[in-house]
């Protein structure tokens, strides 16, 4: 039985949060490229702010309140895992934890950034956030960086064990088409999300290109902080 799990909102937060943290990372490492790497943490920041929202205020299964996360429900998940009866039609328990520890760690991902960025005088939190060293949420932030990339791993691994144990149901593929093969109630569209949805991806361009066009060389602060530490 076919049934429309996942909205094209829903779908496409999650390939664009994908792509936004790919390329991030990606980007994180070279100083001349800071403005393209906070671009794109940018753009996570707003896609994870939309996800929020549509955690409430979406359509079922893409709701928090439908995650089945109650200690008993992952034990027995665990328990049966194997037998590939169990019939979850949105996230199942083990996605479920995953999905709230990524969207919890790209918050602090975001966050840490962005005081890094504000460390040097650039970004939103400009004349909030006091100017100083940015290597004091640097270093969380990359720590924060290592965990995501370990939660995205075992995530993958999640979607590989759940396609052999339970490869009828067609999980993988519902990333793609919204269809699950699987008993429950189909979602419907819902015009005010999908207006949201369109305001969100003007803001992730607007803001994209006014970082991209921005200057985060850094080169002044970064020497100035070279000083400093001679000066000690």
């Amino acid at each position: 039985m076919k049934t429309y799990i996942w909205a094209s909102p829903m779908r496409l937060f999650h390939w664009f949060l994908f792509l936004s943290l790919v390329c991030a990372y990606i980007l994180g490492e070279e100083e001349e490229l800071l403005n393209f790497h906070a671009a794109f943490g940018y753009m996570a920041v707003i896609l994870l702010l939309f996800r929020i929202v549509y955690g409430f205020a979406g359509p079922r299964y893409s709701r928090f309140r439908d995650f089945p996360v109650k200690i008993s429900t992952i034990k027995l998940y665990f328990t049966n895992i194997k037998n590939g009866k169990q019939n979850f039609a949105g996230h199942n328990p083990a996605s479920a934890v995953i999905m709230l520890a990524i969207l919890i760690d790209v918050m602090l991902v975001g966050a840490s950034g962005m005081l890094a960025l504000s460390a040097k005088g650039f970004g939103p939190l400009t004349g909030i956030v006091p100017q100083s060293n940015p290597e004091i949420f640097k270093e969380p932030h990359e720590i924060f960086v290592n965990i995501l990339i370990v939660l995205v791993i075992i995530h993958l691994a999640g979607l590989i064990i759940d396609f052999y144990n339970n490869r009828k149901a067609e999980t993988i593929k519902s990333i793609f088409t919204g269809y699950k093969n699987v008993e429950g109630e189909g979602i419907k569209g819902n015009m005010i999300l999908n207006v949201f949805l369109a305001i969100v991806i003007v803001a992730v361009i607007s803001v994209f290109t006014l970082t991209v066009r921005a200057n985060y060389s850094g080169g002044d602060d970064r020497e100035q902080y070279e000083d400093i530490e001679y000066e000690d």
